[in-house]
């Protein structure tokens, strides 16, 4: 739909008594986000493109809206680093902990620094990454269930991610202990994906070790967790290259 489709059929809905949703800016900078703000909807969703100034529009229209615009401003960090541009991830992701910080908000703090530790390894900033991956750490904090954008829960994705950084600089003890935290709260949640994603982050610790046989095994498993209707990932789909979407997933609750 165009702007103008969008504003008249949300309008209509509106004035039903309907409660608005739209998805808005997933595959370029549509204008949705201006719909969105402009016409207060309840829920904005994909927002793959999505700039600074967007992002305030929406967090205004809600209230509290400057701890929104830093929960904004970290799901920006993600979907920058989809997109491989890590210098404008890096920038959303200082905003959220600046934001953070003046609002006293320590569960945005630490999913924020979570999320800045792939940008950071995949910048080859190793040193930043696994500091990144430490400030995650925060067993008191209530984060493990929430997603902030994110397939895997943050407290996995951190440290999985700041284990890779800690193995590239030949760090392994830290390494091995922050991969096997990333494993136990994977298992904690009971979910399969979150787990394989851990399992990946410590073999990759044990390859760069250079024991081929614990790595294989490790991996083995996160391999068998893998749904059998999806293709299987290959050097070939796992290689650099830029996503069209980012899928979703709800968590099962205890």
């Amino acid at each position: 739909f165009t702007v103008a489709d969008s504003r008249r059929i949300l309008t209509a809905a509106r004035d039903a008594g309907l409660k608005l949703r739209i998805h808005a800016n997933e595959l370029a900078a549509s204008g949705g986000v201006r719909v969105a703000a402009e016409l207060g909807v309840r829920s904005a969703d994909h927002l793959i493109f999505v700039d600074e100034h967007e992002a305030r529009q929406l967090a205004e229209t809600a209230s509290e809206h400057e701890g929104r615009l830093g929960l904004i401003s970290c799901v920006l960090c993600n979907q920058a680093t989809l997109r491989f541009e890590f210098v404008d991830a890096l920038a959303h992701g200082t905003r959220a902990l600046e934001i953070a910080a003046a609002v006293g908000d320590d569960p945005l703090a630490t999913v924020t620094h979570a999320m800045m530790t792939l940008p950071y390894y995949l910048s080859g900033d190793y040193r930043r990454a696994a500091d990144a991956a430490r400030r995650a750490e925060a067993p008191d904090l209530d984060v493990w269930r929430d997603r902030f954008g994110l397939v895997v829960p943050p407290p996995v994705y951190g440290a999985s991610v700041g284990s890779w950084a800690l193995a590239e600089q030949g760090e392994f003890a830290e390494a091995h202990r922050m991969a096997a935290r990333a494993l136990a709260a994977a298992e904690k949640l009971n979910h399969p994906h979150s787990i394989a994603f851990a399992c990946l982050g410590l073999g990759i610790v044990h390859l760069r070790q250079g024991d081929a046989t614990s790595a294989v095994a490790v991996l083995e498993r996160g391999l068998s967790l893998w749904p059998a209707r999806l293709p299987r990932p290959t050097p070939a789909r796992a290689g650099r290259r830029r996503p069209s979407r980012c899928s979703s997933v709800r968590w099962p609750r205890r």
